[in-house]
């Protein structure tokens, strides 16, 4: 087996790009990875972490716009996508370690402190799971051929 790499990205009030992101990582072909969403708060709340776990379930389906790069997240992958579900207190009180049951981890941080901070919860989350050899930190408006990870 290929060695584990965890894949991290920080989604900020725009959840249709996270979820385009998302149809493309799961085009990959590598065997062995797991990737991370980490949500900053937004003021008013967005409900980004409903959308994308209504996604993930199959229940909500998004058009994307055309172009040059739609190849990357269309036609969109199969549902449901396995997901758990934790908060930045969970990460903190070491609630998760050891549970990486899913192929999808989505962590609901407190508050909005940053890039830094909300990848940082993240990377918390990865030592605890002390699985891995690699971490690829992503912005969640890219999309990925499905070879470049490999």
């Amino acid at each position: 087996m290929p060695p584990k790499v965890y894949i991290i990205l920080l989604n900020y009030k725009i959840w249709k790009d996270t979820i385009e992101c998302l149809e493309s990582l799961y085009k990959l072909d590598y065997p062995n990875y797991q990737v991370i969403v980490v949500d900053n708060p937004t003021k008013p709340a967005n409900n980004s972490l409903a959308h994308i776990r209504e996604w993930a379930e199959g229940s909500l389906t998004i058009d994307f716009p055309q172009n040059a790069l739609s190849h990357l997240s269309s036609p969109p992958i199969q549902k449901p996508v396995s997901y758990q579900y934790f908060t930045q207190q969970d990460i903190e009180e070491k609630k998760a370690h050891g549970k990486a049951t899913s192929n999808l981890i989505l962590i609901q941080a407190q508050e909005n402190k940053g890039f830094a901070k909300g990848n940082n919860i993240a990377l918390d989350y990865c030592v605890q799971q002390a699985d891995f050899e690699y971490v690829w930190v992503l912005n969640n408006d890219t999309v990925v051929e499905k070879d470049s990870l490999r």
